[in-house]
């Protein structure tokens, strides 16, 4: 019982960044910093709704027995992307703060959270 009651909590926030990102229609820069990659990414707003459909598909999937899965799956090639947006940070930001392990640290963590 335990266990499903955090597959519930992870679909719903995997839900609302996906309905967020669908409205929106951009990644948060917090969170998923395609940004980092630069100013200018051609269909960064295309990209932007299809991670959110993938998301709430992905995030009703894990409800489900059948499917749990497949929607597993899904949302970890996306949360791996999204944590890919973080590591041209592991470059720039110390050039930009300094090389300090704070620095490292955060970038890290937000890695992480992704």
């Amino acid at each position: 019982m335990d266990m499903r009651l955090g597959v519930y909590v992870y679909s719903i926030g995997t839900l609302a960044t996906g309905v967020l990102n669908l409205i929106w229609g951009e990644f948060d820069p917090g969170h998923q910093p395609i940004q980092a990659w630069g100013g200018h990414i051609p269909g960064q707003q295309v990209f932007a709704y299809i991670a959110a459909i993938w998301l709430i598909v992905g995030g009703v999937a894990i409800l489900s027995r059948r499917s749990a899965r497949w929607g597993g799956m899904a949302l970890a090639i996306m949360y791996s992307i999204f944590a890919v947006f973080w590591f041209p940070r592991l470059y720039s930001a110390p050039h930009v703060l300094g090389f300090h392990i704070n620095v490292y640290t955060g970038i890290l963590v937000g890695v992480g959270s992704s």
